[in-house]
């Protein structure tokens, strides 16, 4: 069975914004390689975490 990840539409949104910001790999006109997304969706993911966990602190 395989493993499937639904992502919403603003966690895609944020993973392309952190590509673009940290890889500048649309302004370079290469495609991201695979670690490059991982990268992002890692950065993505914990930063929401963070930013969840501080908004339930105030």
């Amino acid at each position: 069975m395989a493993n499937v990840i639904i992502k919403s539409d603003e966690q895609r949104r944020y993973e392309e914004r952190v590509l673009r910001d940290f890889h500048k790999v649309r302004t370079q006109g290469s495609q991201p390689t695979k670690e490059q997304r991982e990268a992002a969706e890692v950065i993505a993911r914990r930063s929401a975490e963070y930013s969840a966990q501080n908004a339930n602190k105030r």
